[in-house]
């Protein structure tokens, strides 16, 4: 096999979020798509939103109130829900060799969906997850929101429904490329 055929291809689909509304209105979006296992991975500086964005994603699929949703900044990891289990990690006071004491294991007893922040302090992340980038930009609240995925997995359905969340909100454009 050539070094061309061994690539994997990765999808990206970028929009703008003009409020932290709007940001976790895309998230209630995503958490009406999961299934039990998933994993969204959430990057991003500090104040870009991702406890917003994961807000949306966990009371949306787990069925409670937004206002349950909190972040697990100093427990490190939340559980939410009883018939559609979700959790949500924090990495960002956590060293990496720590993160193995946090009990993730868990997550995979429960095939739970897994939202995590600061994933990048994991030493273990699947590729089937789907990555969630949020940058700022121009507005106080203006947000560039980018998703990633690999080819050939199961966000390539899912996330082809993402002009019907543009029907919710302010803006319409989409911009989609394929690396």
């Amino acid at each position: 096999m050539s070094p061309s055929e061994n690539k994997q291809i990765t999808h990206y689909i970028s929009r703008k979020s003009y409020s932290e509304e709007e940001t976790i209105e895309l998230g209630k979006w995503i958490g009406g798509m999961l299934q039990p296992g998933d994993h969204i991975y959430l990057h991003g500086e500090i104040g870009t939103g991702k406890t917003r964005i994961a807000k949306g994603i966990i009371a949306q699929y787990s069925g409670i109130h937004l206002d349950d949703v909190v972040s697990p900044t100093f427990t490190l990891l939340n559980r939410y829900g009883e018939d559609r289990v979700a959790f949500h990690a924090d990495f960002y006071r956590i060293d990496q060799p720590d993160i193995e004491d946090v009990g993730l294991e868990i997550v995979y007893e429960y095939a739970s969906v897994l939202v995590v922040e600061w994933p990048e302090k994991m030493t273990e992340c699947p590729e089937a997850a789907l990555k969630v980038s949020l940058s700022y930009d121009e507005g106080e609240n203006e947000r560039i929101i980018v998703f990633e995925w690999r080819t050939g997995s199961k966000w390539d359905e899912r996330m082809s429904d993402i002009e019907e969340f543009s029907q919710i909100t302010k803006n319409h454009g989409i911009s989609h490329q394929v690396n």
